[in-house]
């Protein structure tokens, strides 16, 4: 499922109204209290980036079709 995004230059309101309406939110989380509390989530979390020197390993690799994914 994939979760909206933060577009650039949208601001709280326009995200969270637009993130709160969308269809697959809407099928995953039917209620509003999760959908919202969800896409707040999502806009404080917006400009979190991994830590440089973050160490992947292998068991942080999941293998599918189009090769490897982090986990």
């Amino acid at each position: 499922m994939p979760l909206p995004k933060v577009h650039k230059n949208e601001d709280k309101e326009k995200f969270i109204s637009r993130c709160a309406s969308d269809p697959v939110m809407n099928r995953e989380y039917p209620k509003d209290d999760q959908k919202i509390a969800i896409c707040f989530s999502i806009w404080r979390d917006r400009n979190k980036q991994k830590s440089k020197g973050e160490t992947v390993e292998w068991k942080d690799l999941e293998d599918d079709d189009r090769g490897f994914l982090l986990i």
